[in-house]
């Protein structure tokens, strides 16, 4: 009999020691944030995700943090719940430098169990260059040149260019007999003004 208690007690000590096992953390985990992102406009919307572990018999709070300046609503982990997964939405509304923390506490009035995690992010803006396609050229070039667009009855420098255009804004290069060498892209400003500059000239007109 006595064996047999000694058993049963060992046994209500393994199943307590295997519970306090099991609800040991009180912690919370960041998933991995990138350390840049770009966006070419704002606001964006980017959501912080990770996982926390609440081993108190009451329910814990999940709190993001921008800076220092709690940001959204806090999210509810359950008492004894481990890995909960959580998804904070983060609205950006400029570029900078910023500090991404998450918070759990717990819910009863001491509030004395306390975890966090936290990571640096930069967010850029990227910029996007508008170049002038080749109608916009030809207009700048007539007007420097004090040269009127139309021409005898229905005819338009500029309407002309337009129609030669290629595949994004690109301008033809032309050989000698008037065939199309090649193509130049309008991010490759200097030629890509010179392609629609000769391109003028070649229909006679003098540019300054």
């Amino acid at each position: 009999m006595k064996r047999k208690g000694i058993v049963l007690f060992s046994t209500i000590l393994l199943i307590l020691s295997m519970a306090t096992m099991a609800f040991a953390d009180f912690t919370i985990k960041l998933n991995p944030l990138a350390q840049e992102y770009s966006f070419t406009s704002f606001p964006q919307t980017i959501n912080i995700t990770g996982k926390a572990s609440n081993s108190d018999p009451v329910a814990a709070e999940i709190q993001l943090y921008i800076n220092e300046n709690p940001f959204g609503d806090s999210v509810t982990v359950p008492a004894q719940k481990n890995n909960v997964a959580f998804s904070l939405p983060w609205t950006i509304t400029e570029p900078g430098t910023y500090k991404v923390k998450v918070t759990l506490i717990k819910k009863n009035p001491n509030r004395d169990d306390y975890a966090e995690d936290t990571e640096t992010v930069l967010i850029s803006q990227q910029v996007t260059a508008d170049y002038p396609a080749a109608p916009a050229i030809a207009a700048k070039l007539l007007k420097e040149a004090s040269i009127q667009a139309k021409y005898g009855k229905n005819g338009n420098y500029i309407s002309d260019v337009a129609q030669l255009m290629g595949q994004g804004a690109t301008f033809p290069v032309f050989i000698a007999d008037d065939t199309i060498d090649y193509y130049v892209s309008k991010s490759d400003v200097v030629n890509y003004e010179n392609a629609v500059r000769a391109y003028l000239e070649g229909r006679g007109l003098k540019l300054k």
